[in-house]
């Protein structure tokens, strides 16, 4: 909606346009269109775009396009470089952890 009218979003030497749609619909005949898109973390030839309508957030279009570059360990992870694969931690460690965090600074944890 651009000066109160309903408009088409349109691109012209690389700039949105927005042109007022002709006769103007009804506000209850509108139907509120997103969209949200993001690249992989470990290809940016992968992109996935999610599209729903405002009014139904729980149902949603979710597309890609590009080769999935495949399963990849989070950056953090030492042990993929010697193993490739990711190693998580032991439950009594991250136990250690949780508890730490709560009553030490976080630096020293």
């Amino acid at each position: 909606m651009t000066e109160g009218k309903y408009c088409q979003e349109k691109q012209s030497n690389g700039k949105k346009v927005y042109k007022a749609v002709e006769p103007q619909p009804a506000s209850e005949d509108v139907f509120k269109l997103r969209r949200n898109y993001s690249k992989h973390a470990h290809s940016n030839g992968y992109v996935r775009r999610v599209t729903w309508l405002e009014e139904h957030q729980r149902r949603c279009l979710y597309e890609y396009r590009g080769k999935y570059p495949g399963a990849h360990a989070h950056g953090k992870s030492a042990n993929t470089e010697r193993t490739g694969a990711y190693i998580r931690l032991q439950p009594q460690v991250m136990d250690k952890l949780k508890e730490d965090v709560r009553t030490q600074k976080p630096d020293t944890v």
